[in-house]
């Protein structure tokens, strides 16, 4: 009977020594997927997090569990110069990527608290790109909209624009993918993380305002760069089509004088509305359905809100603007309609709930100013 309980006691120690061992060592497996983090950082958070389960399930060990076991005991005290410098960057990466698909607040001030420490190493691109964009998210998610700015700049200054020139040329060279090429093989992938932090991730936590200089940026990533690169990115994975949209928004007449800020504020009014409709024709007036017109109307009400011109104001759906508009405003906005379009090319507001097109000439219908409630009859 001893010998058996010492049996048993030597296996469990055994045991627990060697689980010890695997947590506290360091894993080759995840240490190449978060140095090609930018590959799929910017997924959304389910397809993250099943990306990130299949390496936890090729790695023997969580992402959570390796960051808190490894990263949190062994890791600081491991390894100078170079490899402490890539050991403090992956720590900040694998808690900015727990930050991403659970959304935990306290993963992100880890992972900013984490990248600061390499701030005496900005000039190594790699280094700045992380240090950047880990600050961007977590402005946006103090919904701080001008440090969010000023970070994406810092990130378009500091490692964009000197890369550029160096894939180029490798580009030419068919080299752009070679091992030997360095952070600057990434640079299609910075783009299209760049494009999905402004026009995505910042209307997903709600940054609405003060968005108008990224419009640059915007612009200049259209422009040959998201998207250009289908052998690298498919272009059913890249957010070309999207930002083609904002673009068209920004150069066409309703664009509140190329504000992105208003742009994107009526965009996302405009899939909220998409949902809201297919709400309706799935659920009839349930209440979610009314949950999502509500919705709706509130995301038109930030909209016009946003706009700075009567352009703006004007291009958002008549029907949407609550009955507290200002008369003066409604005023403008009819007086703006009447000045570039026809009477029969007028949008009205029928019954002040349903935004309606109608011709004068076709039909005799009440209707109703959606800002300042005055009715009238348009003759048939």
């Amino acid at each position: 009977m001893n010998r058996l309980r010492t049996a048993i006691g030597l296996a469990l120690t055994l045991a627990l020594w060697a689980r010890t061992s695997h947590a506290g060592t360091e894993s080759p497996v995840w240490s190449g997927y978060l140095d090609y983090a930018y590959v799929y950082s910017s997924a959304d958070a389910h397809s993250l997090g099943d990306r990130l389960k299949g390496y936890g399930n090729e790695a023997g060990i969580s992402l959570d569990r390796y960051a808190t076991d490894y990263f949190g005991t062994l890791a600081p005290h491991e390894g100078e110069g170079n490899d402490a410098e890539n050991q403090t960057r992956r720590k900040a990466i694998a808690y900015l990527l727990i930050y991403l698909q659970s959304g935990s607040t306290d993963a992100l001030e880890t992972s900013a608290k984490t990248i600061r420490e390499l701030q005496h190493r900005l000039d190594r691109h790699e280094n700045s790109y992380w240090y950047h964009y880990i600050l961007a998210h977590r402005a946006l998610e103090r919904g701080n909209a001008g440090d969010f700015v000023s970070e994406v700049f810092d990130l378009w200054l500091t490692v964009v624009v000197p890369i550029e020139a160096t894939y180029a040329t490798l580009d030419t060279l068919s080299l752009s993918d070679s091992p030997n090429s360095g952070f600057v093989a990434a640079l299609p992938y910075v783009y299209e993380n760049i494009a999905r932090l402004i026009v995505l991730r910042s209307q997903e936590k709600g940054v609405d305002r003060e968005l108008d200089p990224l419009g640059a940026i915007v612009r200049m990533l259209y422009d040959n760069r998201v998207g250009a690169y289908p052998d690298v990115i498919p272009a059913a994975a890249s957010s070309r089509a999207y930002l083609e949209r904002i673009v068209e928004r920004l150069n066409g007449a309703e664009s509140d004088g190329g504000s992105l800020t208003f742009t994107l504020a009526l965009l996302e009014a405009g899939k909220q509305h998409e949902t809201a409709r297919g709400q309706l024709a799935k659920s009839g007036l349930s209440d979610e359905t009314l949950r999502a017109l509500r919705s709706a109307t509130g995301a038109y009400e930030v909209a016009f809100k946003r706009a700075g011109t009567v352009e703006g104001q004007c291009a958002t759906p008549p029907g949407s603007v609550s009955a507290s508009t200002p008369r003066s405003t409604c005023r403008s906005r009819s007086r703006a309609r009447s000045a570039s379009t026809p009477p029969c090319a007028r949008r009205w507001a029928a019954t002040g709930r349903v935004w309606a097109t109608r011709t004068c000439r076709a039909s005799s219908i009440s209707t109703r100013c959606s800002g300042c409630g005055r009715r009238s009859r348009r003759p048939a």
